[in-house]
């Protein structure tokens, strides 16, 4: 399968890869375990979701987030002191990408796993929801309100009202910072 036929299959919008990648022709998922892919699809996703309105933190995220599920290889342009805070060293309970596409027997198991597909609609949908500011991820929302992001022990808890857990990433939703404020007690 050509990488430009998978994309196209698995993303919401057109992406451009370099010329390199796109003639690959990869004979079985386990072709995509590749670091160089990796940072290509990275790189690709990243371009293509800007102008869809994902905003330069969401359009990150979600190339990040696709990259290593497609590949296995974890790849991000987000700073290392973000990611150390926004990321947990496990991943979702719910089991969101612990599938990654490259361990796939063949093509076809891939591209009719629903809970893969949906997972990377939702990803999307999430990633949409930062660009528009709703959703904050982590770092951002501690900034916000004036505190080091593990002050928000309230998410691990699950005691922040709307935050979210997607992936290996929280989020808070930005109306939520009132309510962190106030439980707190400041």
């Amino acid at each position: 399968m050509k990488m430009p036929a998978l994309l196209e299959r698995l993303l919401p919008f057109p992406v451009h890869l370099p010329e390199e990648i796109e003639a690959l022709d990869l004979a079985s998922p386990g072709d995509l375990s590749d670091p160089h892919l990796a940072e290509a699809i990275l790189e690709a996703v990243m371009d293509g979701a800007l102008p869809q309105g994902a905003g330069p933190w969401g359009a990150a995220w979600y190339a990040s987030l696709v990259a290593e599920a497609l590949t296995g290889w974890s790849v991000s342009v987000v700073p290392p002191a973000e990611v150390e805070q926004a990321y947990s060293h496990t991943f979702d309970p719910s089991g969101i990408f612990t599938m990654r596409a490259c361990l796939a027997p063949e093509w076809d198991v891939l591209l009719s796993d629903a809970a893969f597909l949906q997972a990377l609609e939702e990803a999307w949908v999430v990633a949409r929801d930062m660009g528009k500011g709703r959703l904050l991820p982590l770092g951002e929302a501690a900034s916000l309100l004036g505190i080091a992001p593990d002050e928000l022990v309230e998410l691990e808890r699950g005691e922040a009202p709307g935050a979210r857990r997607l992936g290996r990433t929280w989020l808070v939703p930005r109306e939520a910072l009132g309510d962190l404020q106030a439980t707190r007690g400041e």
